[in-house]
């Protein structure tokens, strides 16, 4: 292997292994905010929100193989249902109207002026997530479905510096540089939810 590819792949491992690192860091904050804003829900969301958590413990079935039969999996009330439910069901339901009053969070953009709504925004990391996490060798990452922004190579250096430290960021690592800018937006993200 060539220098040059040897040089790409540990910048490549670096920002991936920092990818997963800041999206689990953020998942917990989310969560946590989640778990928190829960309370000024209107009475109509909340109980939209119980009637989907139902819908989603009713799927609890399984096939009792003694008894030829299917099965549902018991299933007790718990008082903090909600922290079952994964971030990617919370942003969806972010979208939708059933919790959008607590996710109205704006994310400004870095390079332009325009912002992202929080919960797009986390659409498209969660997408780049799955991607890194199942489909590593075949990795195809755009800038459409899996990155909030392209941030600039000037601007992944000023942002980010602590992440590749002494290793040159080159302008055909494409794939490396959507990575790298919803890293930047990660952490814009999770300072952003830290205030609030």
């Amino acid at each position: 292997m060539e220098p040059v590819a040897v040089s790409e792949l540990k910048v490549k491992a670096i920002v991936i292994f920092k990818f997963m690192d800041e999206f689990n860091e953020l998942e917990k904050i989310i969560k946590s905010y989640f778990q928190k804003e829960l309370n000024k829900l209107a009475l109509n969301d909340s109980h939209r929100l119980y009637f989907y958590y139902g819908g989603i413990a009713s799927k609890n079935i399984f096939i009792n193989y003694s008894d030829d039969k299917l099965s549902f999996n018991e299933h007790k009330f718990e008082l903090n249902c909600f922290t079952h439910l994964t971030l990617n069901q919370i942003m969806k339901l972010a979208k939708s109207d059933c919790l959008s009053s607590i996710f109205e969070i704006d994310i400004e953009s870095l390079q332009r002026k325009v912002t992202y709504k929080l919960p797009s925004a986390m659409i498209k990391v969660i997408h780049m997530r799955n991607k890194l996490a199942h489909e590593l060798s075949e990795l195809k990452l755009t800038d459409k479905d899996d990155c909030i922004e392209l941030l600039s190579k000037d601007k992944l250096n000023e942002l980010g510096s602590d992440i590749i430290y002494d290793f040159e960021l080159k302008d055909d690592y494409d794939q490396i540089k959507l990575i790298f800018s919803n890293i930047i937006y990660m952490r814009k993200i999770k300072e952003q939810l830290t205030k609030a």
